[in-house]
């Protein structure tokens, strides 16, 4: 059963880059127009879930100007069907939960790993359990410590698995979750998402058909 899954992160809504050449028509600028443009991606796509792996609004002092247009694209992509799943990253540790809430139980919006602690979600589509997603958010604006330390064992179930965090990427002494990837390869995880590096890169650790066959992950 194929899963058509898109995934972003570091956004940062509330932001206006001042380092865009001035060719680039001012909307540009705005990162709550790159936000806006990742629900039409997802919407034109017929995507079956969003993934969001942190910094998606810029700092919590920017919350009242992102909750706004973070609430109504997620509306937006409920009508056409499409779930939201995040983990919280180092800017908007405290405004994730917050946008959560206003979604509890409608299963619009699932925040994954308050707290600091891991958590599961799984994707069904037509009653059958097609994909788990394991995410951590970030509890305080600073953590020194690599998450995946604490990431629980689990039996495999056949079902793929794709980890969610957000973190520096072989940091050792960083305060925003120093990743190790060796330890990240170590897991019983299909494949990771990452956010807060800020570019695109992909690390083929190992060959994995059942999630490159079964899940669409773009």
């Amino acid at each position: 059963m194929a899963l058509q899954v898109l995934v972003t992160g570091d956004i940062h809504v509330g932001l206006t880059s001042t380092r865009l050449p001035a060719t680039f028509p001012v909307e540009f600028a705005r990162a709550v127009n790159g936000w806006q443009a990742v629900v039409d991606s997802a919407i034109a796509h017929r995507c079956d879930l969003l993934i969001l792996t942190g910094d998606i609004v810029d700092q919590d002092n920017k919350f009242w100007e992102a909750i706004g247009p973070l609430a109504s694209g997620i509306h937006r992509l409920v009508e056409h069907d499409i779930r939201t799943v995040a983990v919280s990253g180092n800017h908007d540790h405290d405004v994730l939960p917050r946008l959560a809430d206003q979604f509890a139980g409608s299963g619009a919006f699932r925040l994954l790993g308050r707290d600091g602690q891991w958590e599961r979600y799984s994707v069904d589509v037509a009653g059958q359990a097609v994909l788990h997603i394991d995410g951590w958010s970030f509890p305080n604006q600073y953590v020194d410590f690599d998450p995946v330390e604490a990431y629980p064992a689990t039996d495999g179930d056949g079902i793929p698995v794709v980890g969610i965090v957000h973190g520096d990427l072989d940091a050792p002494g960083s305060r925003y979750a120093p990743l190790s990837l060796a330890r990240l390869r170590q897991q019983r995880v299909d494949g990771w998402v990452l956010g807060h590096i800020h570019k695109p890169q992909l690390i083929i650790v190992r060959a994995v058909p059942r999630l490159t066959t079964s899940v669409g992950l773009w």
